[in-house]
Order: C-alpha cells, then sequence, then structure tokens
C-alpha cells in the first residue's frame, strides 16, 4: 500500500476532487480516498503566511 499527500490550494479543491473521482471510477482494483482537511504545514521556507 502507498499512501501520498498532495496539498491543494482551496481555490482549486472542487476541480482536484473531481479530477480523483474520475481516476478513481477509471482505474478497477486502486482505492482512492480523499481525506482532509489534514494538519497545517507551511512550505513556505520564509514562515510567511500566504
Amino acid at each position: 500500500m502507498t499512501s501520498t499527500a498532495y496539498p491543494v490550494h482551496l481555490g482549486k479543491s472542487e476541480a482536484f476532487t473531481r479530477l480523483v473521482e474520475h481516476a478513481a471510477a477509471k482505474t478497477p482494483g486502486v482505492k482512492i480516498e480523499l481525506a482532509g482537511p489534514g494538519a497545517c504545514i507551511s512550505f513556505d521556507p520564509t514562515g510567511k503566511p500566504s
């Protein structure tokens, strides 16, 4: 089993959800789960809020 996480901008979350649901429907034998929100994670090394 492989687990991955993809941070998605809130404004693009609906499109991302549709894409994942489409991929899940077209991929027999593979389980795709959407979950969230996860813990707050900052990928900005400066620490400045975006």
